[in-house]
């Protein structure tokens, strides 16, 4: 017995050596060669060590020194990874920020130590990689004490006089010099709570415009602006539009040159955090920010002003970025609207089968005479309706009326009921569809969304000037040249726009057309397809109505724009179909049939017609919805979206 247990305790002993020997090849063979051992960094903090107990040190007195090296394992490891991180070349530097993001089996008080050794540069990287554990990112500081609630306004006017200048819209300026002071003196009569969030909403919106004006983001930063924007969030971290606010301003002033500030002050973490949020207008700012203050993407794009991602907010492994993303899909809203909340699911989802038959019989009964009902079209609609299922297809999203079919015998169909490729969960709520959707049925695209203020109503109840005008023209060449700078042309492109965006990406490929220079012209020649959901090609028969009412509809400048067969839209369109005619470019246009109720005005309107939105050219689609919900698919076996996604697959050719 003695003997056998002695072999045992030698075979347990060799298996145990045999096993670290392995984990040791293992965790070390996925760094170079000529990695380089770690160095000591002293942090700017005091390390927290965790108390030991009586009984934990009883036991790490007897433990073997084998289980205390393979105890260490892990944190020497993170400490090696770290290194390279931080010297490596940028290959090492991508592999090793993956690695010491997933590395697991670490004390809160290794994680501490990590985070305050990270560089500004691994500090981001860390934050762009999906799953990466939060205890990596230092809390924001807390010393001195963030400024207490009620002194907010005041300290965020300071920021904006330091701010106001003549590049200062006359509005904002305005507000900050002379309605913020008056507000301010007549808080006493309104309740602290309320009175203090309206006025902070109304600060951050003007900080918020100075974000988008040259060189003032560096101004933000030099004046303070993020340690205040911090103490905001730590007073209102659960008010949605202060925090969305916050989020848009700090994706405009994210600049690698203020990266170091931007740790410092904490908002790395907090940018970690927001992205793996499930609101998106919380989530895409966050994405934008990090890929902004990215220094070791492969593409280095830069994200300005109103130009969103979407997808995808995490870092590739990649050697090229561009390998695994095969084109570029852009989405363009339309007036009122905003790429946080035009491009959602329609709100009711629940579908009433009660008069299922006399459903479809509408839709078969209004289809044109002249073409014939497939017979898929009719057995598919029956299987959907009599299924179970919580989600089913929505019947108004089918199509009345067609013109241009490219394949007669299935163009109603939902791909989705045919095509085991693509999931159907029951549920499909979602914030925007391009994200949630899009992203997941066609992970191999890339996907930005345009955000532009089409109206004056930050400022109307508070200037009496209507400073904001700006025309097509201004408005396509800015957008131009900031999708230049986010890499749009180097892949194939495909547009979605809404309403007025139709006319943007109208403008935009002309202008890009007709011009000179080869980086622009790349705007159009890489152009694939575009998607006109309700787009007034020739004009709104709302812009011809009496100036107050039109004012009180759509209160902005560019509306005289809209007219009814406008000179202006005519010519645009001329010279979009000269584009189409020398270009080849598939087009995929859907149009509203119901009218839209004005709730202000107890009006019900129909804001594009089907001869204006038909531009003779492409598949045209007249569907059974109003203006606003054109754009917005019941689920993902909605007809609009389905459609969407074959025109998608079959202009990029994806397999």
């Amino acid at each position: 017995m003695k003997r056998t247990g002695i072999l045992l305790a030698l075979a347990g002993a060799g298996w145990a050596s045999y096993q670290l020997h392995h984990a040791y090849r293992h965790l070390y063979g996925i760094l170079p060669a000529d990695g380089v051992e770690s160095e000591e960094k002293r942090p700017e903090y005091i390390y927290y060590q965790p108390k030991v107990s009586g009984r934990a040190h009883f036991d790490a007195i007897w433990l073997p020194q084998y289980v205390w090296w393979w105890n260490s394992v892990p944190n020497s490891l993170a400490w090696r990874l770290l290194h390279i991180a931080q010297n490596g070349n940028q290959r090492q530097r991508l592999k090793a920020v993956h690695s010491l993001a997933h590395l697991e089996n670490l004390e809160d008080s290794d994680y501490c130590q990590l985070a305050q050794a990270c560089d500004p540069k691994t500090a981001v990287g860390l934050a762009r990689t999906k799953g990466v554990d939060l205890r990596l990112f230092l809390k924001p500081p807390n010393y001195p004490s963030p400024i207490k609630k009620e002194d907010l306004v005041d300290s965020s006017h300071e920021l904006l006089k330091h701010l106001n200048n003549e590049e200062a819209q006359e509005c904002v300026r305005y507000f900050v010099s002379k309605v913020l002071p008056e507000l301010q003196e007549n808080s006493t009569q309104y309740s602290s709570r309320i009175n203090q969030e309206y006025l902070l909403t109304l600060c951050l919106k003007s900080i918020l415009h100075h974000s988008n004006l040259p060189d003032h983001p560096s101004e933000i930063v030099k004046w303070g602006g993020l340690k205040l924007l911090m103490d905001i969030y730590y007073h209102y971290p659960d008010s949605k539009d202060i925090v969305g606010l916050l989020g848009k301003i700090i994706s405009n002033i994210s600049e690698p040159k203020h990266c170091k500030q931007m740790l410092s002050s904490g908002w790395i973490g907090i940018l970690a955090s927001w992205l793996s949020s499930s609101n998106i207008l919380i989530k895409s700012p966050a994405g934008k920010a990090l890929a902004n203050l990215d220094e070791d993407d492969h593409n280095l794009f830069s994200y300005k002003s109103g130009v969103y991602l979407l997808h995808p907010l995490y870092r590739s492994l990649q050697d090229r970025a561009s390998s695994n993303i095969n084109a570029d899909v852009i989405f363009v809203h339309g007036l009122l609207g905003g790429v946080f909340w035009t491009w959602r699911n329609r709100d009711k989802i629940r579908i009433d089968f009660s008069n299922a038959e006399e459903g479809i019989s509408e839709v078969i009964s209004g289809i044109n005479a002249e073409r014939t009902v497939p017979k898929g079209f009719y057995e598919e609609l029956m299987s959907f309706t009599t299924s179970k299922k919580s989600s089913q297809v929505k019947l108004c999203d089918c199509p009345i009326r067609t013109k241009r079919l490219v394949d007669e015998s299935s163009h109603f169909l939902s791909s989705c009921h045919q095509s085991s490729k693509l999931s159907c969960p029951a549920k499909d709520v979602t914030e925007c569809w391009p994200v949630d959707w899009l992203a997941k049925d066609l992970p191999s695209l890339r996907v930005i969304g345009l955000n532009y203020d089409t109206h004056i109503s930050l400022w109307m109840p508070v200037c009496p000037e209507e400073s904001l005008y700006t025309n097509f023209d201004q408005r396509c060449e800015e957008f131009m040249q900031k999708l230049l700078l986010a890499g749009i042309g180097k892949r194939p492109i495909i547009w979605v726009a809404h309403s007025m965006g139709g006319l943007i990406v109208k403008n935009i490929l002309v202008k890009a057309f007709e011009s000179d220079d080869s980086k622009m012209k790349s705007l159009c020649d890489k152009t694939k397809g575009v998607t006109f959901y309700s787009v007034p090609h020739f004009g709104s028969h709302l812009a011809d109505l009496k100036q107050a009412t039109r004012m009180l509809l759509l209160p902005t400048s560019e509306i005289s724009e809209l007219g009814h067969n406008s000179p202006s839209l005519v010519r645009l369109n001329e010279r979009f179909m000269n584009f189409v005619g020398r270009h080849p470019v598939d087009i995929l246009s859907f149009v509203e049939t119901e009218t839209t109720t004005v709730t202000s005005l107890k009006l019900q309107l129909r804001f594009v017609t089907a001869e204006s939105a038909d531009l003779g050219v492409g598949e045209f689609y007249e569907v059974p919805l109003n203006h606003l919900d054109i754009c917005k698919p019941t689920n993902r076996r909605s007809f609009l979206y389905q459609k969407l996604l074959i025109f998608i697959n079959k202009t990029l050719k994806i397999a």
